[in-house]
């Protein structure tokens, strides 16, 4: 028989013990091929990004994917451009290396924008099956995508997270709809596959 302790235990940590269930399944999922020598998968093969993404979409570690005349009107100086555009590139780079040692595959991450910045999209792609990720939200399917989207609670601002996964291979997709995370997580996963 359980005790009140016990049930509130549960109760006050079920999210918490949720998510530690959710991302072993992830890493066993992610991992589990490697570990036992599938030969072939891509977790031995660097993964690179493209330059572009259809719909003008260019990567936001490079200066020439910025319109000057723009971030000068938003306020911004030059000088803070290049700070960000730093700042950007070494997030990814340590985000990539970090998964890459923990789990022993390899990651890619990247964000794009237009020249006008006014849309973005970030993408993860990794040598595993990413197949049961979840990140929280309302769910869906979207083609050969598992998408879920979530509103910021301080802006009320939607995003979308799309995931087209196979055994070897998982591309993530971030956009600010559903219908644009699935487009480039399929644009990218039939690159990369």
């Amino acid at each position: 028989m359980s005790t009140n302790k016990e049930q509130s235990f549960v109760a006050e940590n079920g999210i918490t013990l949720g998510i530690i269930a959710l991302a072993l399944f992830v890493v066993l999922g992610v991992g589990l091929p490697r570990w036992v020598g599938d030969s072939d998968s891509h977790s031995g093969v660097k993964i690179t990004l493209p330059e572009t993404l259809s719909g003008g979409y260019k990567p936001a570690d490079k200066k020439s994917s910025y319109d000057l005349d723009v971030i000068k009107k938003q306020g911004a100086s030059e000088d803070q451009l290049d700070m960000y555009i730093k700042q950007n590139a070494t997030s990814s780079k340590t985000e990539d290396r970090n998964v890459s040692d923990a789990l022993g595959f390899s990651m890619a991450t990247r964000t794009y924008i237009t020249k006008d910045m006014k849309k973005s999209v970030m993408i993860r792609a990794f040598a595993g099956d990413g197949s049961a990720y979840y990140g929280g939200g309302e769910v869906s399917k979207v083609g050969d995508n598992v998408c879920y989207s979530s509103a910021d609670q301080s802006t009320g601002q939607t995003q979308a997270t799309c995931s087209h996964a196979s055994d070897d291979l998982t591309v993530q997709a971030t956009a600010a709809s559903k219908k644009d995370a699935a487009k480039y997580a399929d644009e990218i996963f039939d690159k990369l596959a």
